[in-house]
C-alpha cells in the first residue's frame, strides 16, 4: 500500500476510536503480489521476449498445419490471434455460429482431436475449442506437434484408425 503518512498510520492506530479497517484484495498477502511483479517483470523483459517468442512459435504452428492440410487435401482454415489459435474444417473461416455451423466439418474435427490425443498431443475434444500455446512450449514441441498432426491426418484420410 502507498499513501501519506498520517492517513496509513490510521490503520494501527492505538485508539480504536480512530482506527480505520484497510481492505484490500492483496493486503497482508506479500507472496502473491511479489509472484505477480516477478510474473510482470518477465513478460516484460525485452531479453526473454515473451509475446514475440509465442507469436513466432504459433506462426510456425500455423504454418505448418496449413502446409499439412493442403498436402492432405483437407479443407481447412486456421483462426488465430497471438498464441490462441483454432482449426476449422472449412472452406472458409467462419464468421458466425451460423456459417460455422454450415460450413465446419464437426464429425472429421473430433476425429481429428482424438487422434492428436492418441499421438500424445492434448487438443481439447470439443469441436471448435481453441488451442494455445505458451512460453513453456519448445520449437522442439512444436516440431513433435506438427508430426503428430501430419501423421493424424494421414491415417484419418486413408481410413486408418490410428
Amino acid at each position: 500500500m502507498a499513501g501519506q503518512a498520517e492517513y496509513l498510520d490510521m490503520a494501527c492506530c492505538e485508539d480504536l476510536h480512530r482506527r480505520v479497517l484497510i481492505a484490500g484484495t492483496y493486503n497482508c498477502h506479500p507472496v502473491p503480489v511479489m509472484a505477480a511483479i516477478a510474473c510482470l517483470k518477465k513478460l516484460s523483459d525485452p531479453v526473454i521476449d515473451v509475446y514475440g517468442t509465442l507469436k513466432k512459435r504459433a506462426r510456425q504452428l500455423e504454418q505448418g498445419q496449413c502446409e499439412i492440410f493442403a498436402r492432405h487435401g483437407i479443407s481447412a482454415v486456421i483462426s488465430r490471434v497471438g498464441s490462441a489459435h483454432c482449426v476449422y474444417f472449412a472452406e472458409r473461416e467462419p464468421h458466425d455460429w451460423w456459417s460455422l455451423l454450415d460450413a465446419h466439418d464437426f464429425d472429421f474435427d473430433l476425429r481429428y482431436r482424438r487422434a492428436l490425443i492418441d499421438r500424445g498431443i492434448y487438443n481439447f475434444p470439443v469441436a471448435v475449442k481453441q488451442g494455445s500455446i505458451s512460453l513453456a512450449h519448445t520449437q522442439a514441441d512444436i516440431d513433435a506437434t506438427l508430426d503428430a498432426i501430419d501423421d493424424a491426418i494421414h491415417s484419418l484420410s486413408t481410413g486408418l484408425t490410428s
